[in-house]
C-alpha cells in the first residue's frame, strides 16, 4: 500500500520541479524580451527615481532608428540637468556648474542594462521567478523576481509591460529583500516615430560652459596598459578596459568595467601624485565604493553592488610595471 503513495508523492515532486523549471524559463524569456525592448523600442514619458528619502522626477525620450540608439533624460525636479546618450557617447549638461561633461560609456543609466549577455549567464547567478500580474500606468505588467544566489550582488523586482516588454517599475533590493532604490514610470507612451527636435537640449545658450571631455587614450593590449585583476567575484568578467585623458592630469586614468550581465562595477586607477578623495569603504544608497593605493597609484572601485564586491575587486587589482607603457599626454 505504501508504493502507490510513494509513486504519487514522486509524481507530485516531479510536477513541482517541472513547474519551477517552466517558471524560470518564463522569467528568462521576459528578461530577454525586456533587454531587446529597452534598446529597440521608441518610448517617452515621465519616471520617478526614489532612493532613501530622496525622490526625483525626470522626463525620458528614447528612440531607435536605423540601428542607432538615442536617449534624453531631463530633470523635472532638483538641480536642472540633462543627460543625452547617442550610441555609447554620453553628454551631461549641468547648468548649476556651467559645465558640459562628455564621455564614452557602455552602460545604461536609470533603467536596468542586460547588455548583450545571454540570459542563461545571468540565471547562473540569479534565481528568476514570475510573481504574477499587476497594473501600472494603466497597462498590464508581468512581475519578475531576480534574486542573487550569493552575497556579491543585489536583487531586483521588475514589472514588465506585457505588450511592449519595457520595465515600467524596477526595484533594487538588499539582502533582506528591502528596496534600496526604485525607478517607476508615472506616464509612458510608445510613439511610432520621434522627431529630432525631441533630443535638443532645453538650454542651448551654453557658449560659456566649460567642456569636460573624457576621451580614450591610445593603448595596446591589456598587459601593455599595466593592469590586470587576479580574481573576480563569481560571475563577473572584464568587459571594457581603456585609459582616459582627464582635464588637469598629464597622464591617463585607467578605466576597467566588470559585469555579471546585470550588475556593473567600474575601477578607476589614477596615476601617482593625484590627491586622494576617497579612502577605504564608503556607501551612498545602493552605491558602494572602495579606495586604496596599489604601489603609488590610487585605485577606486565603485558600483551598485554590495561592499564585499568592490572591496574584493580593488584588492585583486595588480600592476605589472615590467609590461606597462606609460604615455604622457596633455588634455
Amino acid at each position: 500500500m505504501k508504493y502507490p503513495h510513494a509513486l504519487s508523492l514522486g509524481l507530485a515532486l516531479a510536477a513541482l520541479l517541472q513547474a519551477g523549471v517552466l517558471a524560470a524559463a518564463g522569467s528568462a524569456d521576459w528578461l530577454a524580451r525586456m533587454a531587446q525592448a529597452l534598446r529597440t523600442q521608441n518610448y517617452e514619458g515621465v519616471l520617478v527615481y526614489a532612493q532613501g528619502g530622496r525622490m526625483e522626477s525626470m522626463r525620458i525620450v528614447h528612440r531607435y532608428r536605423d540601428g542607432r540608439e538615442q536617449e534624453r533624460l531631463q530633470a523635472l525636479s532638483g538641480d536642472p540637468r540633462e543627460i543625452h546618450r547617442d550610441g555609447d557617447t554620453v553628454t551631461c549638461i549641468l547648468p548649476e556648474e556651467r559645465a558640459i561633461k562628455a564621455e564614452r560609456r557602455a552602460f545604461r543609466g536609470l533603467l536596468p542594462d542586460l547588455g548583450r549577455s545571454p540570459i542563461e549567464e545571468i540565471a547562473a547567478h540569479y534565481e528568476l521567478e514570475e510573481l504574477g500580474s499587476a497594473q501600472l500606468v494603466g497597462r498590464s505588467c508581468r512581475a519578475v523576481s531576480v534574486r542573487p544566489r550569493d552575497a556579491y550582488r543585489y536583487g531586483y523586482r521588475m514589472w514588465i509591460d506585457e505588450q511592449t516588454a519595457l520595465p515600467l517599475k524596477v526595484e533594487l533590493l538588499d539582502a533582506e529583500g528591502e528596496p534600496l532604490e526604485q525607478v517607476m514610470f508615472t506616464q509612458i507612451s510608445y510613439p511610432a516615430s520621434i522627431e529630432d527636435s525631441a533630443f535638443k537640449p532645453a538650454r542651448t545658450a551654453a557658449h560659456d560652459f566649460v567642456w569636460i571631455r573624457r576621451q580614450p587614450a591610445t593603448d595596446a593590449t591589456p598587459a601593455a596598459r599595466g593592469w590586470t585583476v587576479a580574481r573576480l567575484p563569481p560571475g563577473f568578467r572584464l568587459v571594457m578596459q581603456e585609459r582616459q585623458t582627464m582635464p588637469g592630469l598629464h597622464e591617463p586614468v585607467a578605466h576597467m568595467v566588470f559585469t555579471d550581465g546585470l550588475a556593473t562595477v567600474s575601477a578607476f586607477i589614477a596615476p601617482p601624485g593625484v590627491p586622494r578623495k576617497l579612502k577605504g569603504l564608503s556607501r551612498r544608497g545602493a552605491v558602494s565604493a572602495y579606495a586604496h593605493r596599489v604601489d603609488d597609484f590610487h585605485v577606486t572601485v565603485v558600483g551598485e553592488v554590495p561592499p564585499a564586491t568592490v572591496e574584493m575587486i580593488a584588492n585583486e587589482l595588480r600592476y605589472m610595471p615590467a609590461d606597462a607603457t606609460v604615455e604622457r599626454q596633455t588634455p
